[in-house]
């Protein structure tokens, strides 16, 4: 394992995780890895801190997702910071005026809300669209 990585895992089907960590930082972590999301539980300088990847395949049902949304809700604290894909357009910003909002969206949209998580790049830049691109097949950003 290359220096300045904590952590190296195998997932489902040949699919890597990898987990890029400074190695000048002193810190301990608690890794949990579950189906689609990796949570690291760290304590920087008497800070816990805890950083969570979410990833949700394209066909996942929504309930799936909640269910996902709900169980990380348990485990997470006010320094939390989630990333991740949920495969689908959460604001209208990142969709074509002529797309309909999916319910897969709409209910990933409603259980943000329900665990109360913000999207604070969007929350902060609401028009923006530079860090994504446009797929002019599907009318969407992604």
């Amino acid at each position: 394992m290359k220096k300045g990585y904590f952590m190296q895992t195998e997932m489902k089907k040949k699919s890597w995780g990898l987990i890029p960590i400074l190695d000048k930082i002193n810190f301990k972590a608690k890794v949990i890895l579950r189906g689609y999301y990796l949570m690291i539980k760290r304590s920087i300088q008497q800070e816990n801190i805890v950083l969570v990847n979410v990833y949700t395949p394209n066909i996942e049902e929504s309930k799936h997702i909640k269910q996902i949304l709900r169980e990380i809700k348990k485990q997470i604290n006010s320094n939390t910071i989630i990333v991740g894909d949920f495969n689908t357009s959460l604001t209208s910003i990142a969709r074509s005026s002529k797309q309909k909002i999916s319910r897969k969206t709409a209910a990933v949209n409603d259980t943000l809300d329900q665990v109360n998580v913000l999207d604070i790049f969007r929350a902060l830049h609401p028009k923006a669209t530079e860090y994504t691109s446009f797929s002019s097949a599907h009318g969407t950003f992604f």
